[in-house]
C-alpha cells in the first residue's frame, strides 16, 4: 500500500488588494460601471487611480469590442494591476477558448487580480485560474489523472 504524499495548494481565504495600484474597470454599462466605481472607492482605491473600460455591445466579439482591447494593451504595458469585472460570465459568454486563455494568460503573467461580483481571482493560484474559467463558461473542462 503506498501513500499519496502529493501536497495540495488551496487558494489563500484573504487577498490583499493593492490599493496603491491602478485599477481598471471593464463593464457593459454606464451604471455597472458606476457600481463598480463605487465597489473601489469604498474598498480604498482613489478616483484618479481608476480607468474605465467600456463596451455596450457584449454580443460582438472580443476582439472587436475597443474598451475590451484598450484593457488588455494597458495590462500589456502593466499600466493595471487589478481589473473590476461586472459579471465574468456576461463579459466572456460569446469568448472563444483562446480568447478566454489569453486573458487568463494575462492576467497570470503581469499579476493581475480581478475582481468580480462573484469572486477575487489571484492568478498565481491555479485554483482561482480555474474557477474563473468556471465561472465564464459554465463548464469544467476535463481533468484526465494519470496514475
Amino acid at each position: 500500500m503506498t501513500t499519496d504524499t502529493r501536497q495540495t495548494t488551496s487558494p489563500p481565504l484573504f487577498i490583499q488588494l493593492p490599493l496603491m495600484a491602478q485599477t481598471a474597470i471593464y463593464s457593459v454599462s454606464a451604471s455597472k460601471a458606476d457600481d463598480l466605481v463605487q465597489l473601489a472607492l469604498s474598498l480604498g482605491y482613489t478616483q484618479e487611480s481608476i480607468t474605465i473600460f467600456s463596451d455596450e455591445n457584449m454580443a460582438a466579439p472580443l476582439e472587436k469590442r475597443q474598451g475590451y482591447q484598450r484593457l488588455l494593451t494597458a495590462m500589456r504595458e502593466g499600466s493595471v494591476t487589478v481589473v473590476f469585472l461586472s459579471d465574468e460570465a456576461s463579459i466572456f459568454s460569446h469568448a472563444s477558448e483562446n480568447e478566454l486563455n489569453i486573458f487568463i494568460h494575462l492576467c497570470m503573467g503581469k499579476g493581475v487580480i480581478v475582481v468580480s461580483a462573484q469572486a477575487v481571482y489571484d492568478f498565481s493560484s491555479l485554483t482561482h485560474a480555474h474557477q474563473f474559467r468556471v465561472n465564464c463558461t459554465g463548464n469544467s473542462p476535463f481533468l484526465f489523472l494519470v496514475s
